[in-house]
């Protein structure tokens, strides 16, 4: 496909217009392609890069004298017909061939050899070299100008090639170098001039790399400005996590504890006898109306401990027990009154564990009652 052949074409294009007056020789860059730009007139080639740019594709086009202008018949050898006497290799041409004549403004190498050399050596771009006003004859197949030559096109054929003698005359850089650069990009058979294969290979390297390899350079450098940015996010949220995980573990923790203080209560509710059938008030209703009147209450323990207190010891009591201790005027009294309260239905048993007198009308005693499940 012709548009991926010419895809690292130059599609920018920096043309020197070398003008030759009474011996003396000045440059005029200027820039084609997607913008147009002129730079001004230059005596120092270096500087003019300087100004240019460096990494910028260039073309030396001469005119003024030196170059000559000539149409001759359209034959393989045409060059030696240029140049009666020459050498064809030691000029630069540039021409275009209409099947019948050729076209050709042609110039000595020798006129800009050291700028040649100069581009070589600091490996600059310098990518053709052309002369005259020929390029405009690529453009249009019907046209005339009026340069340094006086120029008229018909049906794509030269019909007028003559030295413009006029005081004034027009110029045609901006045509010429538009020309020029559509040459590198959209080659036209007609037409030819000293194009340099291995400079401009080079620089569609040179281009290819800009392009690709600084492409390539910046999208590594965007990845990993992305994977800065997505690490510190990652360890943000890593972080964010171990602190959930942390408080997750503290509430864990937490349940825990307040489950085992919850069974502890409800162990100690259960054995409190909170939740038997009976409370606590009931018992010890129905026991105190039962006393007699001549039996004296002193003291009683509903659930009483399990043995005595001590540090760091689980507490435990007799959550089916009931001890009563006090005084009784004789064991009648008391035999009676235990019975009696043996024939409450919530009494499983009753067993008096101490009787004993303290003076001829009192006798201390204790018993302990046993509640039905």
């Amino acid at each position: 496909m012709k548009w991926l052949k010419n895809i690292w074409s130059p599609k920018n294009l920096v043309v020197v217009f070398i003008r030759i007056d009474s011996g003396e020789m000045s440059c005029t860059p200027q820039l084609f392609g997607k913008r147009k730009k002129e730079f001004g007139s230059f005596d120092d080639i270096e500087e003019m890069v300087k100004e240019v740019g460096k990494s910028r594709g260039y073309h030396f086009h001469i005119q003024g004298q030196g170059v000559l202008t000539r149409k001759v018949e359209a034959l393989p050898n045409y060059k030696e017909q240029l140049v009666i006497g020459g050498n064809a290799n030691d000029f630069y041409f540039t021409s275009l061939d209409d099947g019948v004549h050729v076209s050709s403004a042609f110039v000595r190498k020798s006129v800009v050899e050291e700028w040649q050399i100069l581009f070589e050596e600091k490996k600059w771009h310098l990518l053709g070299v052309s002369c005259g006003e020929i390029p405009l004859c690529w453009i249009d197949e019907n046209a005339a100008y009026s340069g340094d030559m006086h120029i008229r096109m018909e049906s794509g054929h030269i019909t007028k090639l003559e030295r413009n003698t006029a005081l004034e005359k027009l110029s045609y850089s901006d045509e010429i170098g538009t020309s020029l650069l559509r040459q590198y990009t959209d080659e036209d058979e007609r037409a030819s001039f000293d194009q340099f294969e291995e400079a401009t290979l080079n620089y569609k390297e040179f281009t290819q790399f800009k392009v690709l390899g600084l492409g390539l350079l910046f999208g590594l450098l965007f990845f990993l400005v992305g994977n800065y940015f997505y690490q510190n996010y990652l360890n943000q949220s890593i972080a964010q996590l171990e602190m959930d995980l942390t408080l997750s573990n503290e509430n864990l923790q937490l349940l825990d504890r307040l489950d085992q203080e919850k069974s502890r209560k409800e162990q100690l509710i259960a054995n409190a006898g909170v939740t038997s059938p009976k409370f606590l008030s009931y018992y010890l209703d129905e026991i105190g109306t039962t006393v007699p009147k001549t039996v004296d209450l002193q003291e009683l323990y509903v659930f009483p401990l399990d043995g005595k207190l001590k540090n760091k010891q689980k507490v435990t009591i007799h959550s089916d027990r009931i001890v009563i201790h006090g005084t009784s005027p004789d064991n009648v009294t008391l035999d009676d009154w235990i019975e009696y309260m043996d024939r409450f239905e919530w009494i499983q048993s009753i067993e008096l564990l101490h009787y004993g007198k303290v003076s001829d009308k009192q006798a201390e005693f204790e018993i302990e009652i046993t509640l039905t499940a």
